[in-house]
């Protein structure tokens, strides 16, 4: 693998995961000192064997702790899944949005219509009774089909909407310093929840001094995760700044 064509800011995540490896075997100790004490290796090599043991043990962690995370905003998705068009209120008809996707898209841009609402709906099925019995088999497929045309637009406008959603909620890939930042954040979040929870069975991390620092950072990750899942389920969330993504680019 050419290491040169690695974004550095996505290596620096990796390197960064030595944060809680180091910090799991501080805290067991027994690794440490055994390999310290081998007196057949060179400090050089005792080095790069801790560093390459705390790196493994680390992105492990940080691996793990990201998907038990995944799984549990995935988990609050689908609980809080609703098809679009069974919305009476959503974000992606908003006529300025759809405007400025519109001029974005061109000819593939969906057709700018509306989901029939169930009362429209029923309204509309009670006149087709009253017609006369020839003529109500082919209103009723008709406004069967404008119906399903227009949830198909309506799904196609969220799809769109979804699209950008990502873009605003996702970190900005060229943006180095927040790669950096963020890496560097998570190995440290990583590394306190190893912390409190060594702390149950460890004597030796129950120090203020220890447990302190871990528990701001675990409630930072707290809050950061919950912000997080708010603004991916809340999609009113980030409407403002699609339109405003949108007129720039």
């Amino acid at each position: 693998m050419d290491w040169s064509k690695y974004p550095l800011e996505k290596l620096f995540s990796l390197v960064a995961a030595i944060i809680p490896g180091f910090t799991a075997l501080l805290i067991s100790r027994n690794t440490v000192y055994r390999l310290l004490s081998l007196e057949s290796l060179g400090y050089r090599t005792k080095l790069t064997v801790l560093i390459v043991i705390s790196f493994v043990v680390g992105f492990t962690m940080t691996t793990f702790l990201q998907a038990v995370l995944g799984a549990i905003g995935g988990a609050l998705g689908a609980a809080t899944y609703e098809t679009p068009y069974s919305l009476a209120i959503a974000p992606w008809r908003d006529p300025r949005w759809r405007e400025l996707v519109r001029a974005k898209l061109g000819a593939s841009c969906p057709n700018d219509t509306r989901p029939l609402s169930t009362a429209i709906f029923n309204l509309r099925t009670e006149l087709i009774n009253n017609l006369p019995p020839g003529r109500r088999p082919q209103e009723t497929f008709n406004l069967q089909e404008e119906r399903l045309r227009a949830e198909s637009d309506d799904l196609a406008w969220a799809t769109w909407y979804d699209h950008y959603h990502k873009i605003i909620v996702t970190p900005d890939d060229k943006d180095i310093f927040l790669h950096v930042h963020t890496g560097l954040r998570f190995s440290l979040e990583t590394a306190a929840v190893y912390c409190l929870g060594s702390a149950a069975i460890v004597p030796a991390v129950r120090h203020w001094w220890c447990l302190v620092p871990a528990g701001i950072w675990v409630l930072i990750l707290a809050v950061e995760s919950v912000e997080s899942a708010r603004k991916s389920l809340n999609r009113w969330s980030t409407l403002n700044d699609q339109i405003k993504y949108l007129a720039i680019n």
